[in-house]
């Protein structure tokens, strides 16, 4: 894989600790080559944190097109077995 074709998978913490901070507008600057992704998942469990600012800055971020919304890779047996073990070892969220 080129270092061009590389994406960045973010997750709730991520996205939640740039907006707390000020800095959602800027979240894409990091990794300027590459795009940034967040799963259905983590999108989801965002929408329900009780915060309405993390809310309307999630949806800005996708309407500026600053990160990009993806389906669950289901066929990825890595990413899969990654999820399971962050979810039963680390006792996390699905974001």
């Amino acid at each position: 894989m080129k270092s061009s074709d590389k994406v960045i998978l973010i997750d709730a913490d991520v996205v939640s600790h740039f907006i707390t901070g000020g800095e959602a507008a800027v979240i894409h600057e990091i990794f300027p080559a590459h795009k940034i992704y967040i799963l259905d998942k983590v999108h989801a469990e965002l929408q329900n944190w009780p915060s309405n600012e993390i809310r309307t800055e999630i949806s800005i971020l996708l309407s500026q097109k600053k990160i990009t919304l993806m389906n669950f890779p289901e066929d990825n047996e890595i990413i899969k077995k990654e999820y399971f073990w962050i979810k039963t070892m680390q006792f996390k969220g699905d974001g």
